[in-house]
């Protein structure tokens, strides 16, 4: 279908530290929460919803930053696609949607300050794309395990 787009952008909080696995390949999955806050227009007190995001990374150097720098609690940007996956519970058939960090397109930031930034090998922050001086990013390779 032309002219359609599937792209999520969340800024929010890892619920816990990431969980790295195999699924067929190497696998990264984070709990992402994201807040909103209002004031409720009938009693003009503060009201707020927290939702939680799943979200699967796929990508090997990605899963690399998450597993070194992502912590609970760390902030975090992510951008990605909204997929749907449906499995069995007790007999029960389920649907999930999930991020999925994947692709040339898509991308985990990690907002909190970071004091340094050297080569991703070499055990920090990848340089390919100088960040912000208080943030550092992995970016999706196109070509890698996307």
């Amino acid at each position: 279908m032309a002219g359609t787009l599937n792209k999520v952008m969340l800024i929010g909080y890892v619920g816990r530290d990431p969980e790295i696995g195999m699924s067929g390949r190497p696998v990264c999955r984070l709990s992402v929460a994201t807040a909103e806050r209002w004031i409720d227009s009938k009693s003009r007190t503060p009201a707020e919803r927290t939702d939680w995001h799943r979200v699967i990374i796929f990508n090997e150097t990605t899963i690399r930053f998450a597993q070194r720098f992502v912590r609970s609690g760390s902030k975090v940007y992510v951008e990605g696609q909204l997929v749907p996956r449906d499995y069995e519970s007790n007999g029960e058939k389920r649907r999930v949607v999930e991020v999925v960090v994947s692709g040339p397109a898509a991308r985990l930031q990690l907002m909190d300050k970071i004091e340094q930034q050297v080569d991703l090998e070499e055990g920090a922050l990848p340089t390919s794309s100088p960040p912000p001086s208080d943030t550092a990013t992995a970016r999706t390779a196109g070509s890698e395990n996307s």
